[in-house]
C-alpha cells in the first residue's frame, strides 16, 4: 500500500495527521452528537459518540496521506490537487472549532504597554486564525516540496524498456542439434528485472502485454506521460 509506505519513508506527514486527530475526532464528535459524554469504559453513550467521530477523523487523515503520498511520488493533476485542498480545508476547519471551543483568554503582559499593547493584543486574537492554518499549510507545503523532483526522477531514470530476445541456435555449432535449430525460444525482459522464456513469438508478445498491465514501473511511467 502506497499510504504505508510513504509513512515508513516520510514520518512527517503521518505525525502532522496524528496531531489533527485528536482534535478532529472531538470536532466531529460534538458536532454530529453534541458533546462528549463522560468517559466510561462500560458505557454504550460514550462508544456511539466516540467511534463514528474518530472512523470519520481517521478516514479523512488516511485520504489526506494517500493523496500526499501520490503527489509526491506521481506528480500533480487536476484530480489529486482538488482532492488535497478539500482534506486541507476539512482539516482547517475542524481544529478552528476544536480551536474556537476550547481557546482562554490570554491576557497581555503589563510590560506591553501604549501602541505596543494594541498591536500585541491584535496578534494575540489573530491566533484563532492563524493557528489551526499552521498544521494544513505545512502538510501542503510538504507535499508539494518533492512533487516535481520526483515526477522528473520517475521520467528519467524509470523509463521501462522491455528486451525481446530470440534465440535461434547456429546449426554451424557442433554442440547444437537439428531439434534446438528447429525450436527456438523467445525470452522477453523488463527493466523491473522481470523475465521469462517462451517456445514461439505469439506466446511471447501475450506475455508481455499480461507483463505490462501488471509492472508498477511501466504502469506509473505511462501515467506519467499521459500527464506531461
Amino acid at each position: 500500500m502506497k499510504a504505508l509506505r510513504h509513512i515508513w519513508q516520510q514520518p512527517f506527514i503521518f505525525a502532522t495527521g496524528i496531531a489533527a486527530l485528536i482534535h478532529s475526532t472531538w470536532a466531529l464528535g460534538t458536532l454530529f452528537s453534541g458533546y462528549a459524554p463522560a468517559v466510561d469504559w462500560t458505557s454504550w453513550d460514550w462508544y456511539e459518540w466516540f467511534v463514528p467521530a474518530l472512523l470519520i477523523a481517521f478516514a479523512l487523515d488516511v485520504g489526506q496521506i494517500s493523496t500526499s503520498s501520490q503527489i509526491r511520488d506521481e506528480g500533480l493533476t487536476f484530480a489529486r490537487g482538488f482532492t488535497f485542498l478539500i482534506f486541507a480545508i476539512a482539516t482547517y476547519y475542524l481544529q478552528w472549532l476544536y480551536m474556537a471551543v476550547h481557546m482562554p483568554l490570554l491576557e497581555v503582559s503589563e510590560g506591553v504597554t501604549g501602541g505596543h499593547a494594541i498591536f500585541a493584543t491584535e496578534l494575540r486574537n489573530i491566533a484563532i486564525w492563524l493557528i489551526p492554518a499552521l498544521l494544513p499549510i505545512s502538510t501542503v507545503s510538504y507535499t508539494f516540496s518533492g512533487s516535481e523532483h520526483k515526477h522528473k526522477f520517475d521520467a528519467d531514470d524509470y523509463h521501462p524498456t522491455i528486451e525481446v530476445v530470440q534465440d535461434v541456435p547456429l546449426i554451424e555449432d557442433p554442440e547444437i542439434n537439428l531439434l534446438q535449430v528447429e525450436n527456438p525460444s523467445f525470452e522477453a525482459k523488463c527493466i523491473c528485472g522481470w523475465t521469462r522464456t517462451y517456445d514461439n513469438e505469439d506466446s511471447m508478445r501475450r506475455g508481455l502485454l499480461a507483463h505490462q498491465q501488471k509492472c508498477s514501473i511501466y504502469q506509473q511511467f505511462a501515467e506519467i506521460e499521459l500527464q506531461s
